[in-house]
């Protein structure tokens, strides 16, 4: 398929980290519908040497690619994390998501992110982690055991997942390829419920 004719998603560190822990990076490549961008600052925040290096192989087999932001959007970037307060991470997907029109995914929910994105993006248009696995499950041959497999890594590494299976959002979702509203997410410990928004 046409990188033109896909669905731009630029993809935070809070979702890559939780796809290192599962080692299954490929599955944003599997997704032949979305072309999945990383800014190179965000790259930088997977600090752990071996999900660095995981990282690094996925943007060489093309499963994801690192974008540069130009100066204009690296100004736009600090302006969004100036007005909302927000981390440069979150900026920085932020300002290239607005200016390629474009999805972003993230776990972040909070209430300071949650207006972020409205004010800058709009709604609509954000996935968390439980929204690229739903839709791997959905398009790109993913089987809910290797699914449900994740969610046990996941709370192996201190996070929180609020369901016990992923068939219970396949179930909350009639729509067809199309991703369950209001799914809990993949959090740490410490974090807010993000909801899943549909395409």
């Amino acid at each position: 398929m046409s990188r033109a004719r896909q669905q731009v998603v630029v993809t935070d560190a809070s979702v890559l980290i939780n796809f290192a822990w599962i080692g299954r990076f490929d599955l944003f490549g599997a997704l032949e519908e979305y072309d999945f961008w990383v800014p190179a600052g965000v790259a930088r925040e997977v600090l752990r040497p071996e999900q660095a290096e995981a990282l690094e192989a996925a943007f060489a087999r093309g499963d994801l690619r690192q974008v540069d932001l130009v100066q204009e959007e690296l100004e736009h970037a600090r302006g969004i994390q100036r007005r909302q307060r927000l981390g440069l991470g979150e900026s920085l997907c932020l300002a290239l998501a607005e200016r390629h029109v474009a999805w972003i995914a993230c776990d972040e929910k909070g209430p300071r992110f949650r207006n972020a994105v409205q004010a800058v993006l709009g709604s609509g248009r954000v996935l968390s982690t439980s929204g690229v696995v739903v839709l791997a499950l959905r398009q790109a041959g993913l089987t809910l055991t290797e699914a449900d497999a994740f969610i046990e890594v996941w709370r192996q590494n201190r996070y929180r997942v609020d369901f016990q299976s992923f068939r219970e959002l396949m179930e909350q979702d009639s729509g067809g390829d199309r991703v369950a509203e209001e799914v809990v997410a993949v959090r740490s410990s410490d974090q807010e419920v993000m909801p899943v928004f549909h395409a």
